[in-house]
């Protein structure tokens, strides 16, 4: 199904989209990607068996070292390549480090909705699996709404009060699942849904925005794999934390009780991602974002 659409854009860019392209000569950083990729497959390893093993164990130990070791040897491959595939002079430009802390937490956030609705749906309200499917459908359908929205709304307003109120919206989403009852209704469940979908929508598409806008051509593609990654690693490391902890909290509760616990973690890393946005309520930030938006 996503087939004809992606040939449709395929069309739709090569027709509508023109770009410079400047041919130089590059020294590629291999030894940078290698012991970047390596650490990275180990830390997201020691995660995975982390879940499974439902606590550290050797190996996990032993991959998380091996991880924390190899990030280390990058940041000092980095230091010395001609050409580093991630520059760490993009560490200190303040608007990215404060995107990428909150798009970890957004990720974080992301995935543990996107597991635990459905599990509430079917575990809890004791619903079949269509049911979960429908819960997390207005999540797909408000995202867009809201990402279409942004665009215009970017251009009269700043960075930092459109991730505000997208976080806002997610923050207000997350206490309402936290207060759900064996007895809420799927329309309301639905109705969270759609409320958590456009916060993402808005607050997502804003930090790409802001991540885009806050470097030069040359290193917006770097900038946004460094932000991506960043969300990955959220939900990676989200659904093994989360997870972790559902498992041993359902030995002495129900499970309506866990997931209360857990929608609760969730409301406080959107409130702590909301006070880490605060940090660009700055001039700066907003004359920023609207160069790159009249451009």
């Amino acid at each position: 199904m996503n087939i004809p659409f992606g040939i449709a854009a395929m069309l739709i860019l090569s027709v509508s989209l023109f770009e410079q392209i400047e041919k130089k000569k590059h020294s590629i950083d291999y030894a940078g990607i290698i012991v970047f990729a390596a650490s990275m497959s180990s830390l997201l390893y020691g995660l995975t068996l982390l879940k499974e093993k439902n606590g550290l164990t050797t190996s996990v130990s032993l991959l998380f070292g091996i991880a924390i070791i190899g990030i280390i040897l990058f940041i000092w491959i980095e230091k010395k390549a001609k050409e580093p595939m991630l520059p760490l002079t993009l560490f200190k430009i303040r608007i990215l480090n404060i995107a990428n802390l909150a798009g970890f937490l957004l990720g974080f956030i992301l995935v543990a909705v996107t597991f635990y609705i459905p599990l509430w749906v079917q575990g809890v309200n004791g619903l079949n699996a269509t049911s979960s499917g429908l819960a997390m459908l207005p999540i797909s359908l408000a995202w867009p709404i809201a990402g279409i929205l942004i665009g215009r709304w970017l251009v009269n307003n700043s960075f930092a009060r459109l991730a505000l109120i997208g976080l806002a919206i997610v923050i207000g989403g997350s206490i309402g699942l936290a207060a759900m009852q064996t007895n809420t209704s799927m329309l309301w469940i639905m109705l969270l849904s759609a409320v958590l979908g456009f916060g993402f929508g808005i607050v997502i598409t804003t930090f790409t925005v802001a991540v885009q806008s806050a470097v030069d051509w040359s290193l917006r593609g770097v900038a946004m794999g460094a932000h991506n990654l960043m969300k990955s690693l959220g939900q990676t490391i989200g659904i093994a934390v989360s997870g972790l902890w559902l498992s041993d909290q359902l030995y002495g509760q129900e499970l309506e009780g866990s997931l209360h616990t857990v929608f609760l973690i969730l409301v406080i890393l959107a409130i702590l991602a909301f006070a880490v946005t605060c940090l660009l309520i700055v001039k700066k930030e907003k004359n920023v974002l609207h160069h790159s938006t009249e451009n």
